[in-house]
């Protein structure tokens, strides 16, 4: 085990319990090269360090939806809004909206979106908003040249989904096609019912993935819509061979849990230990209640009311908080691309409830 050059001997998270197709289960993890190595009940006894989860419930790192950046934003206050709005919420990647007005700025906007979120702390990927008219055979093959998987379609009074040409949208996807999500302009809520109606009557017949109901921003998006717009498995998923993000809930609903957050020179054999941040061990000891957890599975909507019980969150090996310590790393964030929307796409389709 080498401290210093960030290598890390191999280590387990026993106990885990996390939400598996609608049920908890215990879980133990090996951490082997920053990655998920193996995922068993148990690991048998032997020499490598174990840390205790069986006092929280771990969930994989959140994914949400965040509006466009203002560019007028200095660096200060995005890293005010990245821990506001990411970190303390447990986001590890998000879904970050490109306004184009027009076809025409498709490039220079996604540019730009690359030159701003180059300090991201965490991991993201890239989705295009733009007015329902500007929904074109260019933009559709621009979507997939640049890995575009959602679309997020303005629609007011104005508009008409069902005069768009969707059978000559459809022949220039190029079995591309990215999800598209209404965002609706009208001020009416009556007006909104109706445009939604409209939507969901006229995308139905079409062979575009689509949700019914615009997509909250900053609330973590569950599995399914993960797996609809290619996301899963890469990310909101804990499974062999994945990625080290993760975020434990302290169960007991108790803020004094113990978080210690200690340097390399601290590390001993009860110390977990990622990258350049440890925590203790002690940190995860506390009393069994499954409130929380049975409120995660009963609604998945549920988690940004328990944000007050978060208290660990590692991306990609990396502690970004521990207790009440925030650790940013600016760049540290990598942009995901989607080489295949709805690669796990089943039968769901987002009703926003």
């Amino acid at each position: 085990m080498k401290f210093g050059g960030g290598i890390l001997m191999p280590y387990i998270i026993s106990n885990a319990s996390v939400v598996r197709h609608n049920e908890l289960v215990r879980e133990s993890f090996l951490i082997r090269n920053e990655r998920i190595h193996a995922v068993r009940p148990s690991f048998p006894k032997d020499q490598l360090m174990k840390v205790d989860a069986s006092p929280y419930t771990m969930m994989p790192g959140h994914v949400g939806v965040f509006e466009a950046i203002p560019t007028a934003w200095s660096m200060q206050q995005l890293r005010t809004f990245w821990i506001e709005n990411a970190i303390t919420k447990g986001m590890t990647t998000i879904v970050a909206k490109v306004e184009v007005e027009q076809e025409k700025e498709w490039r220079s906007a996604l540019r730009y979106a690359r030159l701003r979120y180059n300090n991201c702390p965490v991991d993201y990927t890239l989705a295009v908003q733009l007015p329902l008219s500007q929904l074109t055979p260019t933009v559709v093959r621009l979507c997939a040249k640049d890995s575009i998987s959602i679309l997020f379609l303005e629609i007011g009074e104005d508009n008409s989904v069902e005069k768009m040409p969707w059978s000559l949208l459809d022949n220039h996807t190029f079995g591309y096609k990215p999800v598209l999500v209404p965002v609706i302009t009208a001020d009416k809520r009556r007006k909104e019912r109706q445009l939604l109606k409209e939507w969901a009557d006229v995308l139905a017949s079409t062979r575009f993935p689509y949700v019914h109901t615009p997509m909250p921003t900053e609330v973590p998006l569950s599995l399914d819509v993960l797996k609809q717009i290619g996301i899963y498995p890469y990310k909101g998923f804990l499974h062999q061979g994945g990625e080290v993000t993760y975020n434990l809930y302290d169960t007991q609903g108790s803020h004094d849990v113990g978080q210690k957050v200690v340097r390399s020179q601290d590390v001993s054999d009860s110390t977990l230990r990622h990258g350049r941040r440890n925590f203790s061990r002690a940190s995860l000891l506390g009393r069994r209640d499954l409130s929380l957890a049975s409120a995660l599975l009963e609604n998945p909507n549920t988690i940004p009311y328990y944000e007050s019980r978060l208290v660990v969150t590692v991306h990609k090996g990396n502690i970004l908080r521990a207790g009440e310590e925030l650790f940013l790393s600016p760049g540290r964030g990598e942009e995901l691309r989607i080489r295949v929307p709805q690669f796990f796409r089943g039968d769901f389709i987002h009703d926003g409830s």
